[in-house]
């Protein structure tokens, strides 16, 4: 009864995630599909929710919140902890941290 209100997307694939250590940066490429260099200061790519987050919250009080059900938490010895501990980036090298605890929100 609700196939006509869905939209089915496939085929897609997070290149960027691809790693020989894919759980320290699979969270952090996500939204970007950006490799990460090889570095414990992040360098990636602006997520696509911050892109969307400068224009549509533009006059309002938060243009982004980044909230999570709970910690981030993967690190590794190459990249650090960044892109383990993050989905949303403002910028290539800003990472913005998420908060999981309701009560701070």
């Amino acid at each position: 009864p609700f196939r006509d209100q869905l939209t089915i997307v496939s085929g897609l694939r997070n290149k960027a995630g691809e790693s020989t250590s894919p759980h320290a940066i699979i969270a952090g490429t996500w939204l970007g599909c950006v490799a990460p260099a090889v570095s414990h200061d992040p360098q990636g790519g602006t997520s696509a929710d911050q892109i969307a987050a400068r224009h549509l919250g533009q006059g309002t009080p938060f243009p982004s919140l980044e909230l999570a059900t709970e910690g981030g938490g993967v690190c590794d010895p190459g990249y650090g902890c960044s892109y383990g501990n993050t989905i949303s980036f403002r910028t290539p090298n800003q990472p913005l941290p998420m908060e999981f605890n309701p009560r701070k929100v």
